[in-house]
């Protein structure tokens, strides 16, 4: 949002003026109502990323313990590296930033803080409204500008989840057709172990056995 020369506002009626600072500070109301749903749902967001990279983490450390399906262990950690820059994203978001509130400091009405003192300009109501006009566009601009920043932010935290997502489905699906092709020391599905076999042959001998 780029901020305008405000000049011309001086040819206006007070009746006017006090309309463009009321709707002004309307603006700054709807922008902060805005920028804390968008707070909430980026803390939302955060939550859920941080909620993912720690099952995550949680199952690569399992397969590490027990020294099996080490590949996809690796595959897990490198995909939990990647939602931490998530959720670094999201979080800003929602870090302490300058923000505009509505309304106007008391001490901003001392005399000597006026543009017109010391200028041979009246300072009256029409003048007081002319410089609330100029500060209230200039906060305003500001807030949009931090506001279009957090939303920046927020969608890049959104692109390297999904960047997450993709490298975790690539990653594992490589690994299960390097297991189906034979390649060695590769192995993410555990083959029936001789054990069950046995069992299941013993299963199929029993039942013969009992239909003679």
């Amino acid at each position: 949002m780029e901020k305008r020369n405000l000049d011309s506002l001086q040819t206006l009626d007070d009746d006017v003026l006090r309309e463009v600072v009321r709707e002004g500070e309307k603006l700054l109301d709807a922008q902060l109502m805005t920028a804390n749903a968008a707070d909430q749902r980026a803390m939302a967001w955060a939550a859920l990323l941080v909620t993912g990279a720690i099952a995550v983490i949680g199952g690569s450390a399992a397969l590490l313990v027990s020294g099996k399906h080490l590949a996809l262990a690796v595959v897990g950690i490198v995909v939990a590296a990647i939602m931490g820059v998530a959720i670094s994203k999201a979080t800003n978001v929602v870090r302490p930033a300058d923000w505009h509130f509505p309304g106007n400091r008391p001490g901003n009405w001392l005399p000597e803080h006026w543009q017109c003192h010391g200028l041979g300009i009246q300072c009256d109501m029409h003048q007081a409204m002319l410089e609330q006009a100029a500060s209230l566009e200039e906060q305003i601009c500001d807030n949009a500008a931090a506001s279009a920043e957090s939303g920046k932010e927020l969608r890049s935290s959104m692109s390297w989840a999904l960047f997450a997502v993709i490298i975790g489905v690539v990653a594992v699906g490589m690994l299960i057709l390097m297991q189906a092709v034979g390649i060695s020391g590769v192995t993410v599905i555990d083959p029936p172990s001789a054990a069950g076999s046995d069992n299941a042959d013993i299963a199929n001998v029993s039942r013969v056995e009992s239909r003679h």
